[in-house]
């Protein structure tokens, strides 16, 4: 006779054994002993537009602070330099924005949202690779972010705090 499961950790095995479930619930995570404006810029977007409600801080905005991505992008590049798997966090947040991206029924501003998110992680993710220094990659990222539509703080009331 088999012992029965509690329903959360069935609801978590059939969510995790789903590749698509499974890059989600990666980048809800985030990263674990570094970079809490990575974390923000990235994690907590996701957490707020996929859970509505988690354990966990959330940033309800779709605004980001340019000065924000490039703190994140030092954290990234301070963590890769002390050996730390960056590209891991970046990968499963980019795999979980490709996928968000997929969904059926995200549309609009939340699609552009996502895809800018996307952008921003490949971008991170390329720098990274290229071993590019913070002051190297500011010019490259801002332009980056000069594109964007709906991420992008036009003024500083835009800007949800941390």
């Amino acid at each position: 006779m088999s012992e029965e499961k509690p329903m959360n950790l069935i609801i978590l095995k059939t969510a995790v054994e789903d590749p698509e479930l499974y890059k989600i619930i990666s980048a809800i995570r985030g990263p674990d002993c570094y970079g809490d404006n990575l974390k923000w810029v990235f994690t907590c977007r996701i957490r707020a537009l996929v859970a509505r409600t988690c354990i966990g801080n959330l940033r309800t905005s779709s605004k980001v602070d340019f000065e924000l991505i490039m703190e994140a992008y030092r954290e990234a590049w301070n963590a890769k330099r002390q050996g730390v798997n960056v590209d891991h966090f970046l990968g499963h947040t980019y795999e979980a924005l490709v996928t968000l991206c997929g969904f059926e029924g995200i549309a609009g501003e939340t699609f552009r949202e996502l895809y800018e998110l996307r952008i921003l992680a490949y971008e991170f993710m390329n720098l990274l690779e290229a071993r590019v220094s913070p002051e190297q990659a500011e010019r490259e990222l801002k332009a980056i972010y000069d594109r964007f539509e709906v991420i992008k703080c036009e003024d500083r009331t835009d800007k949800e705090d941390k």
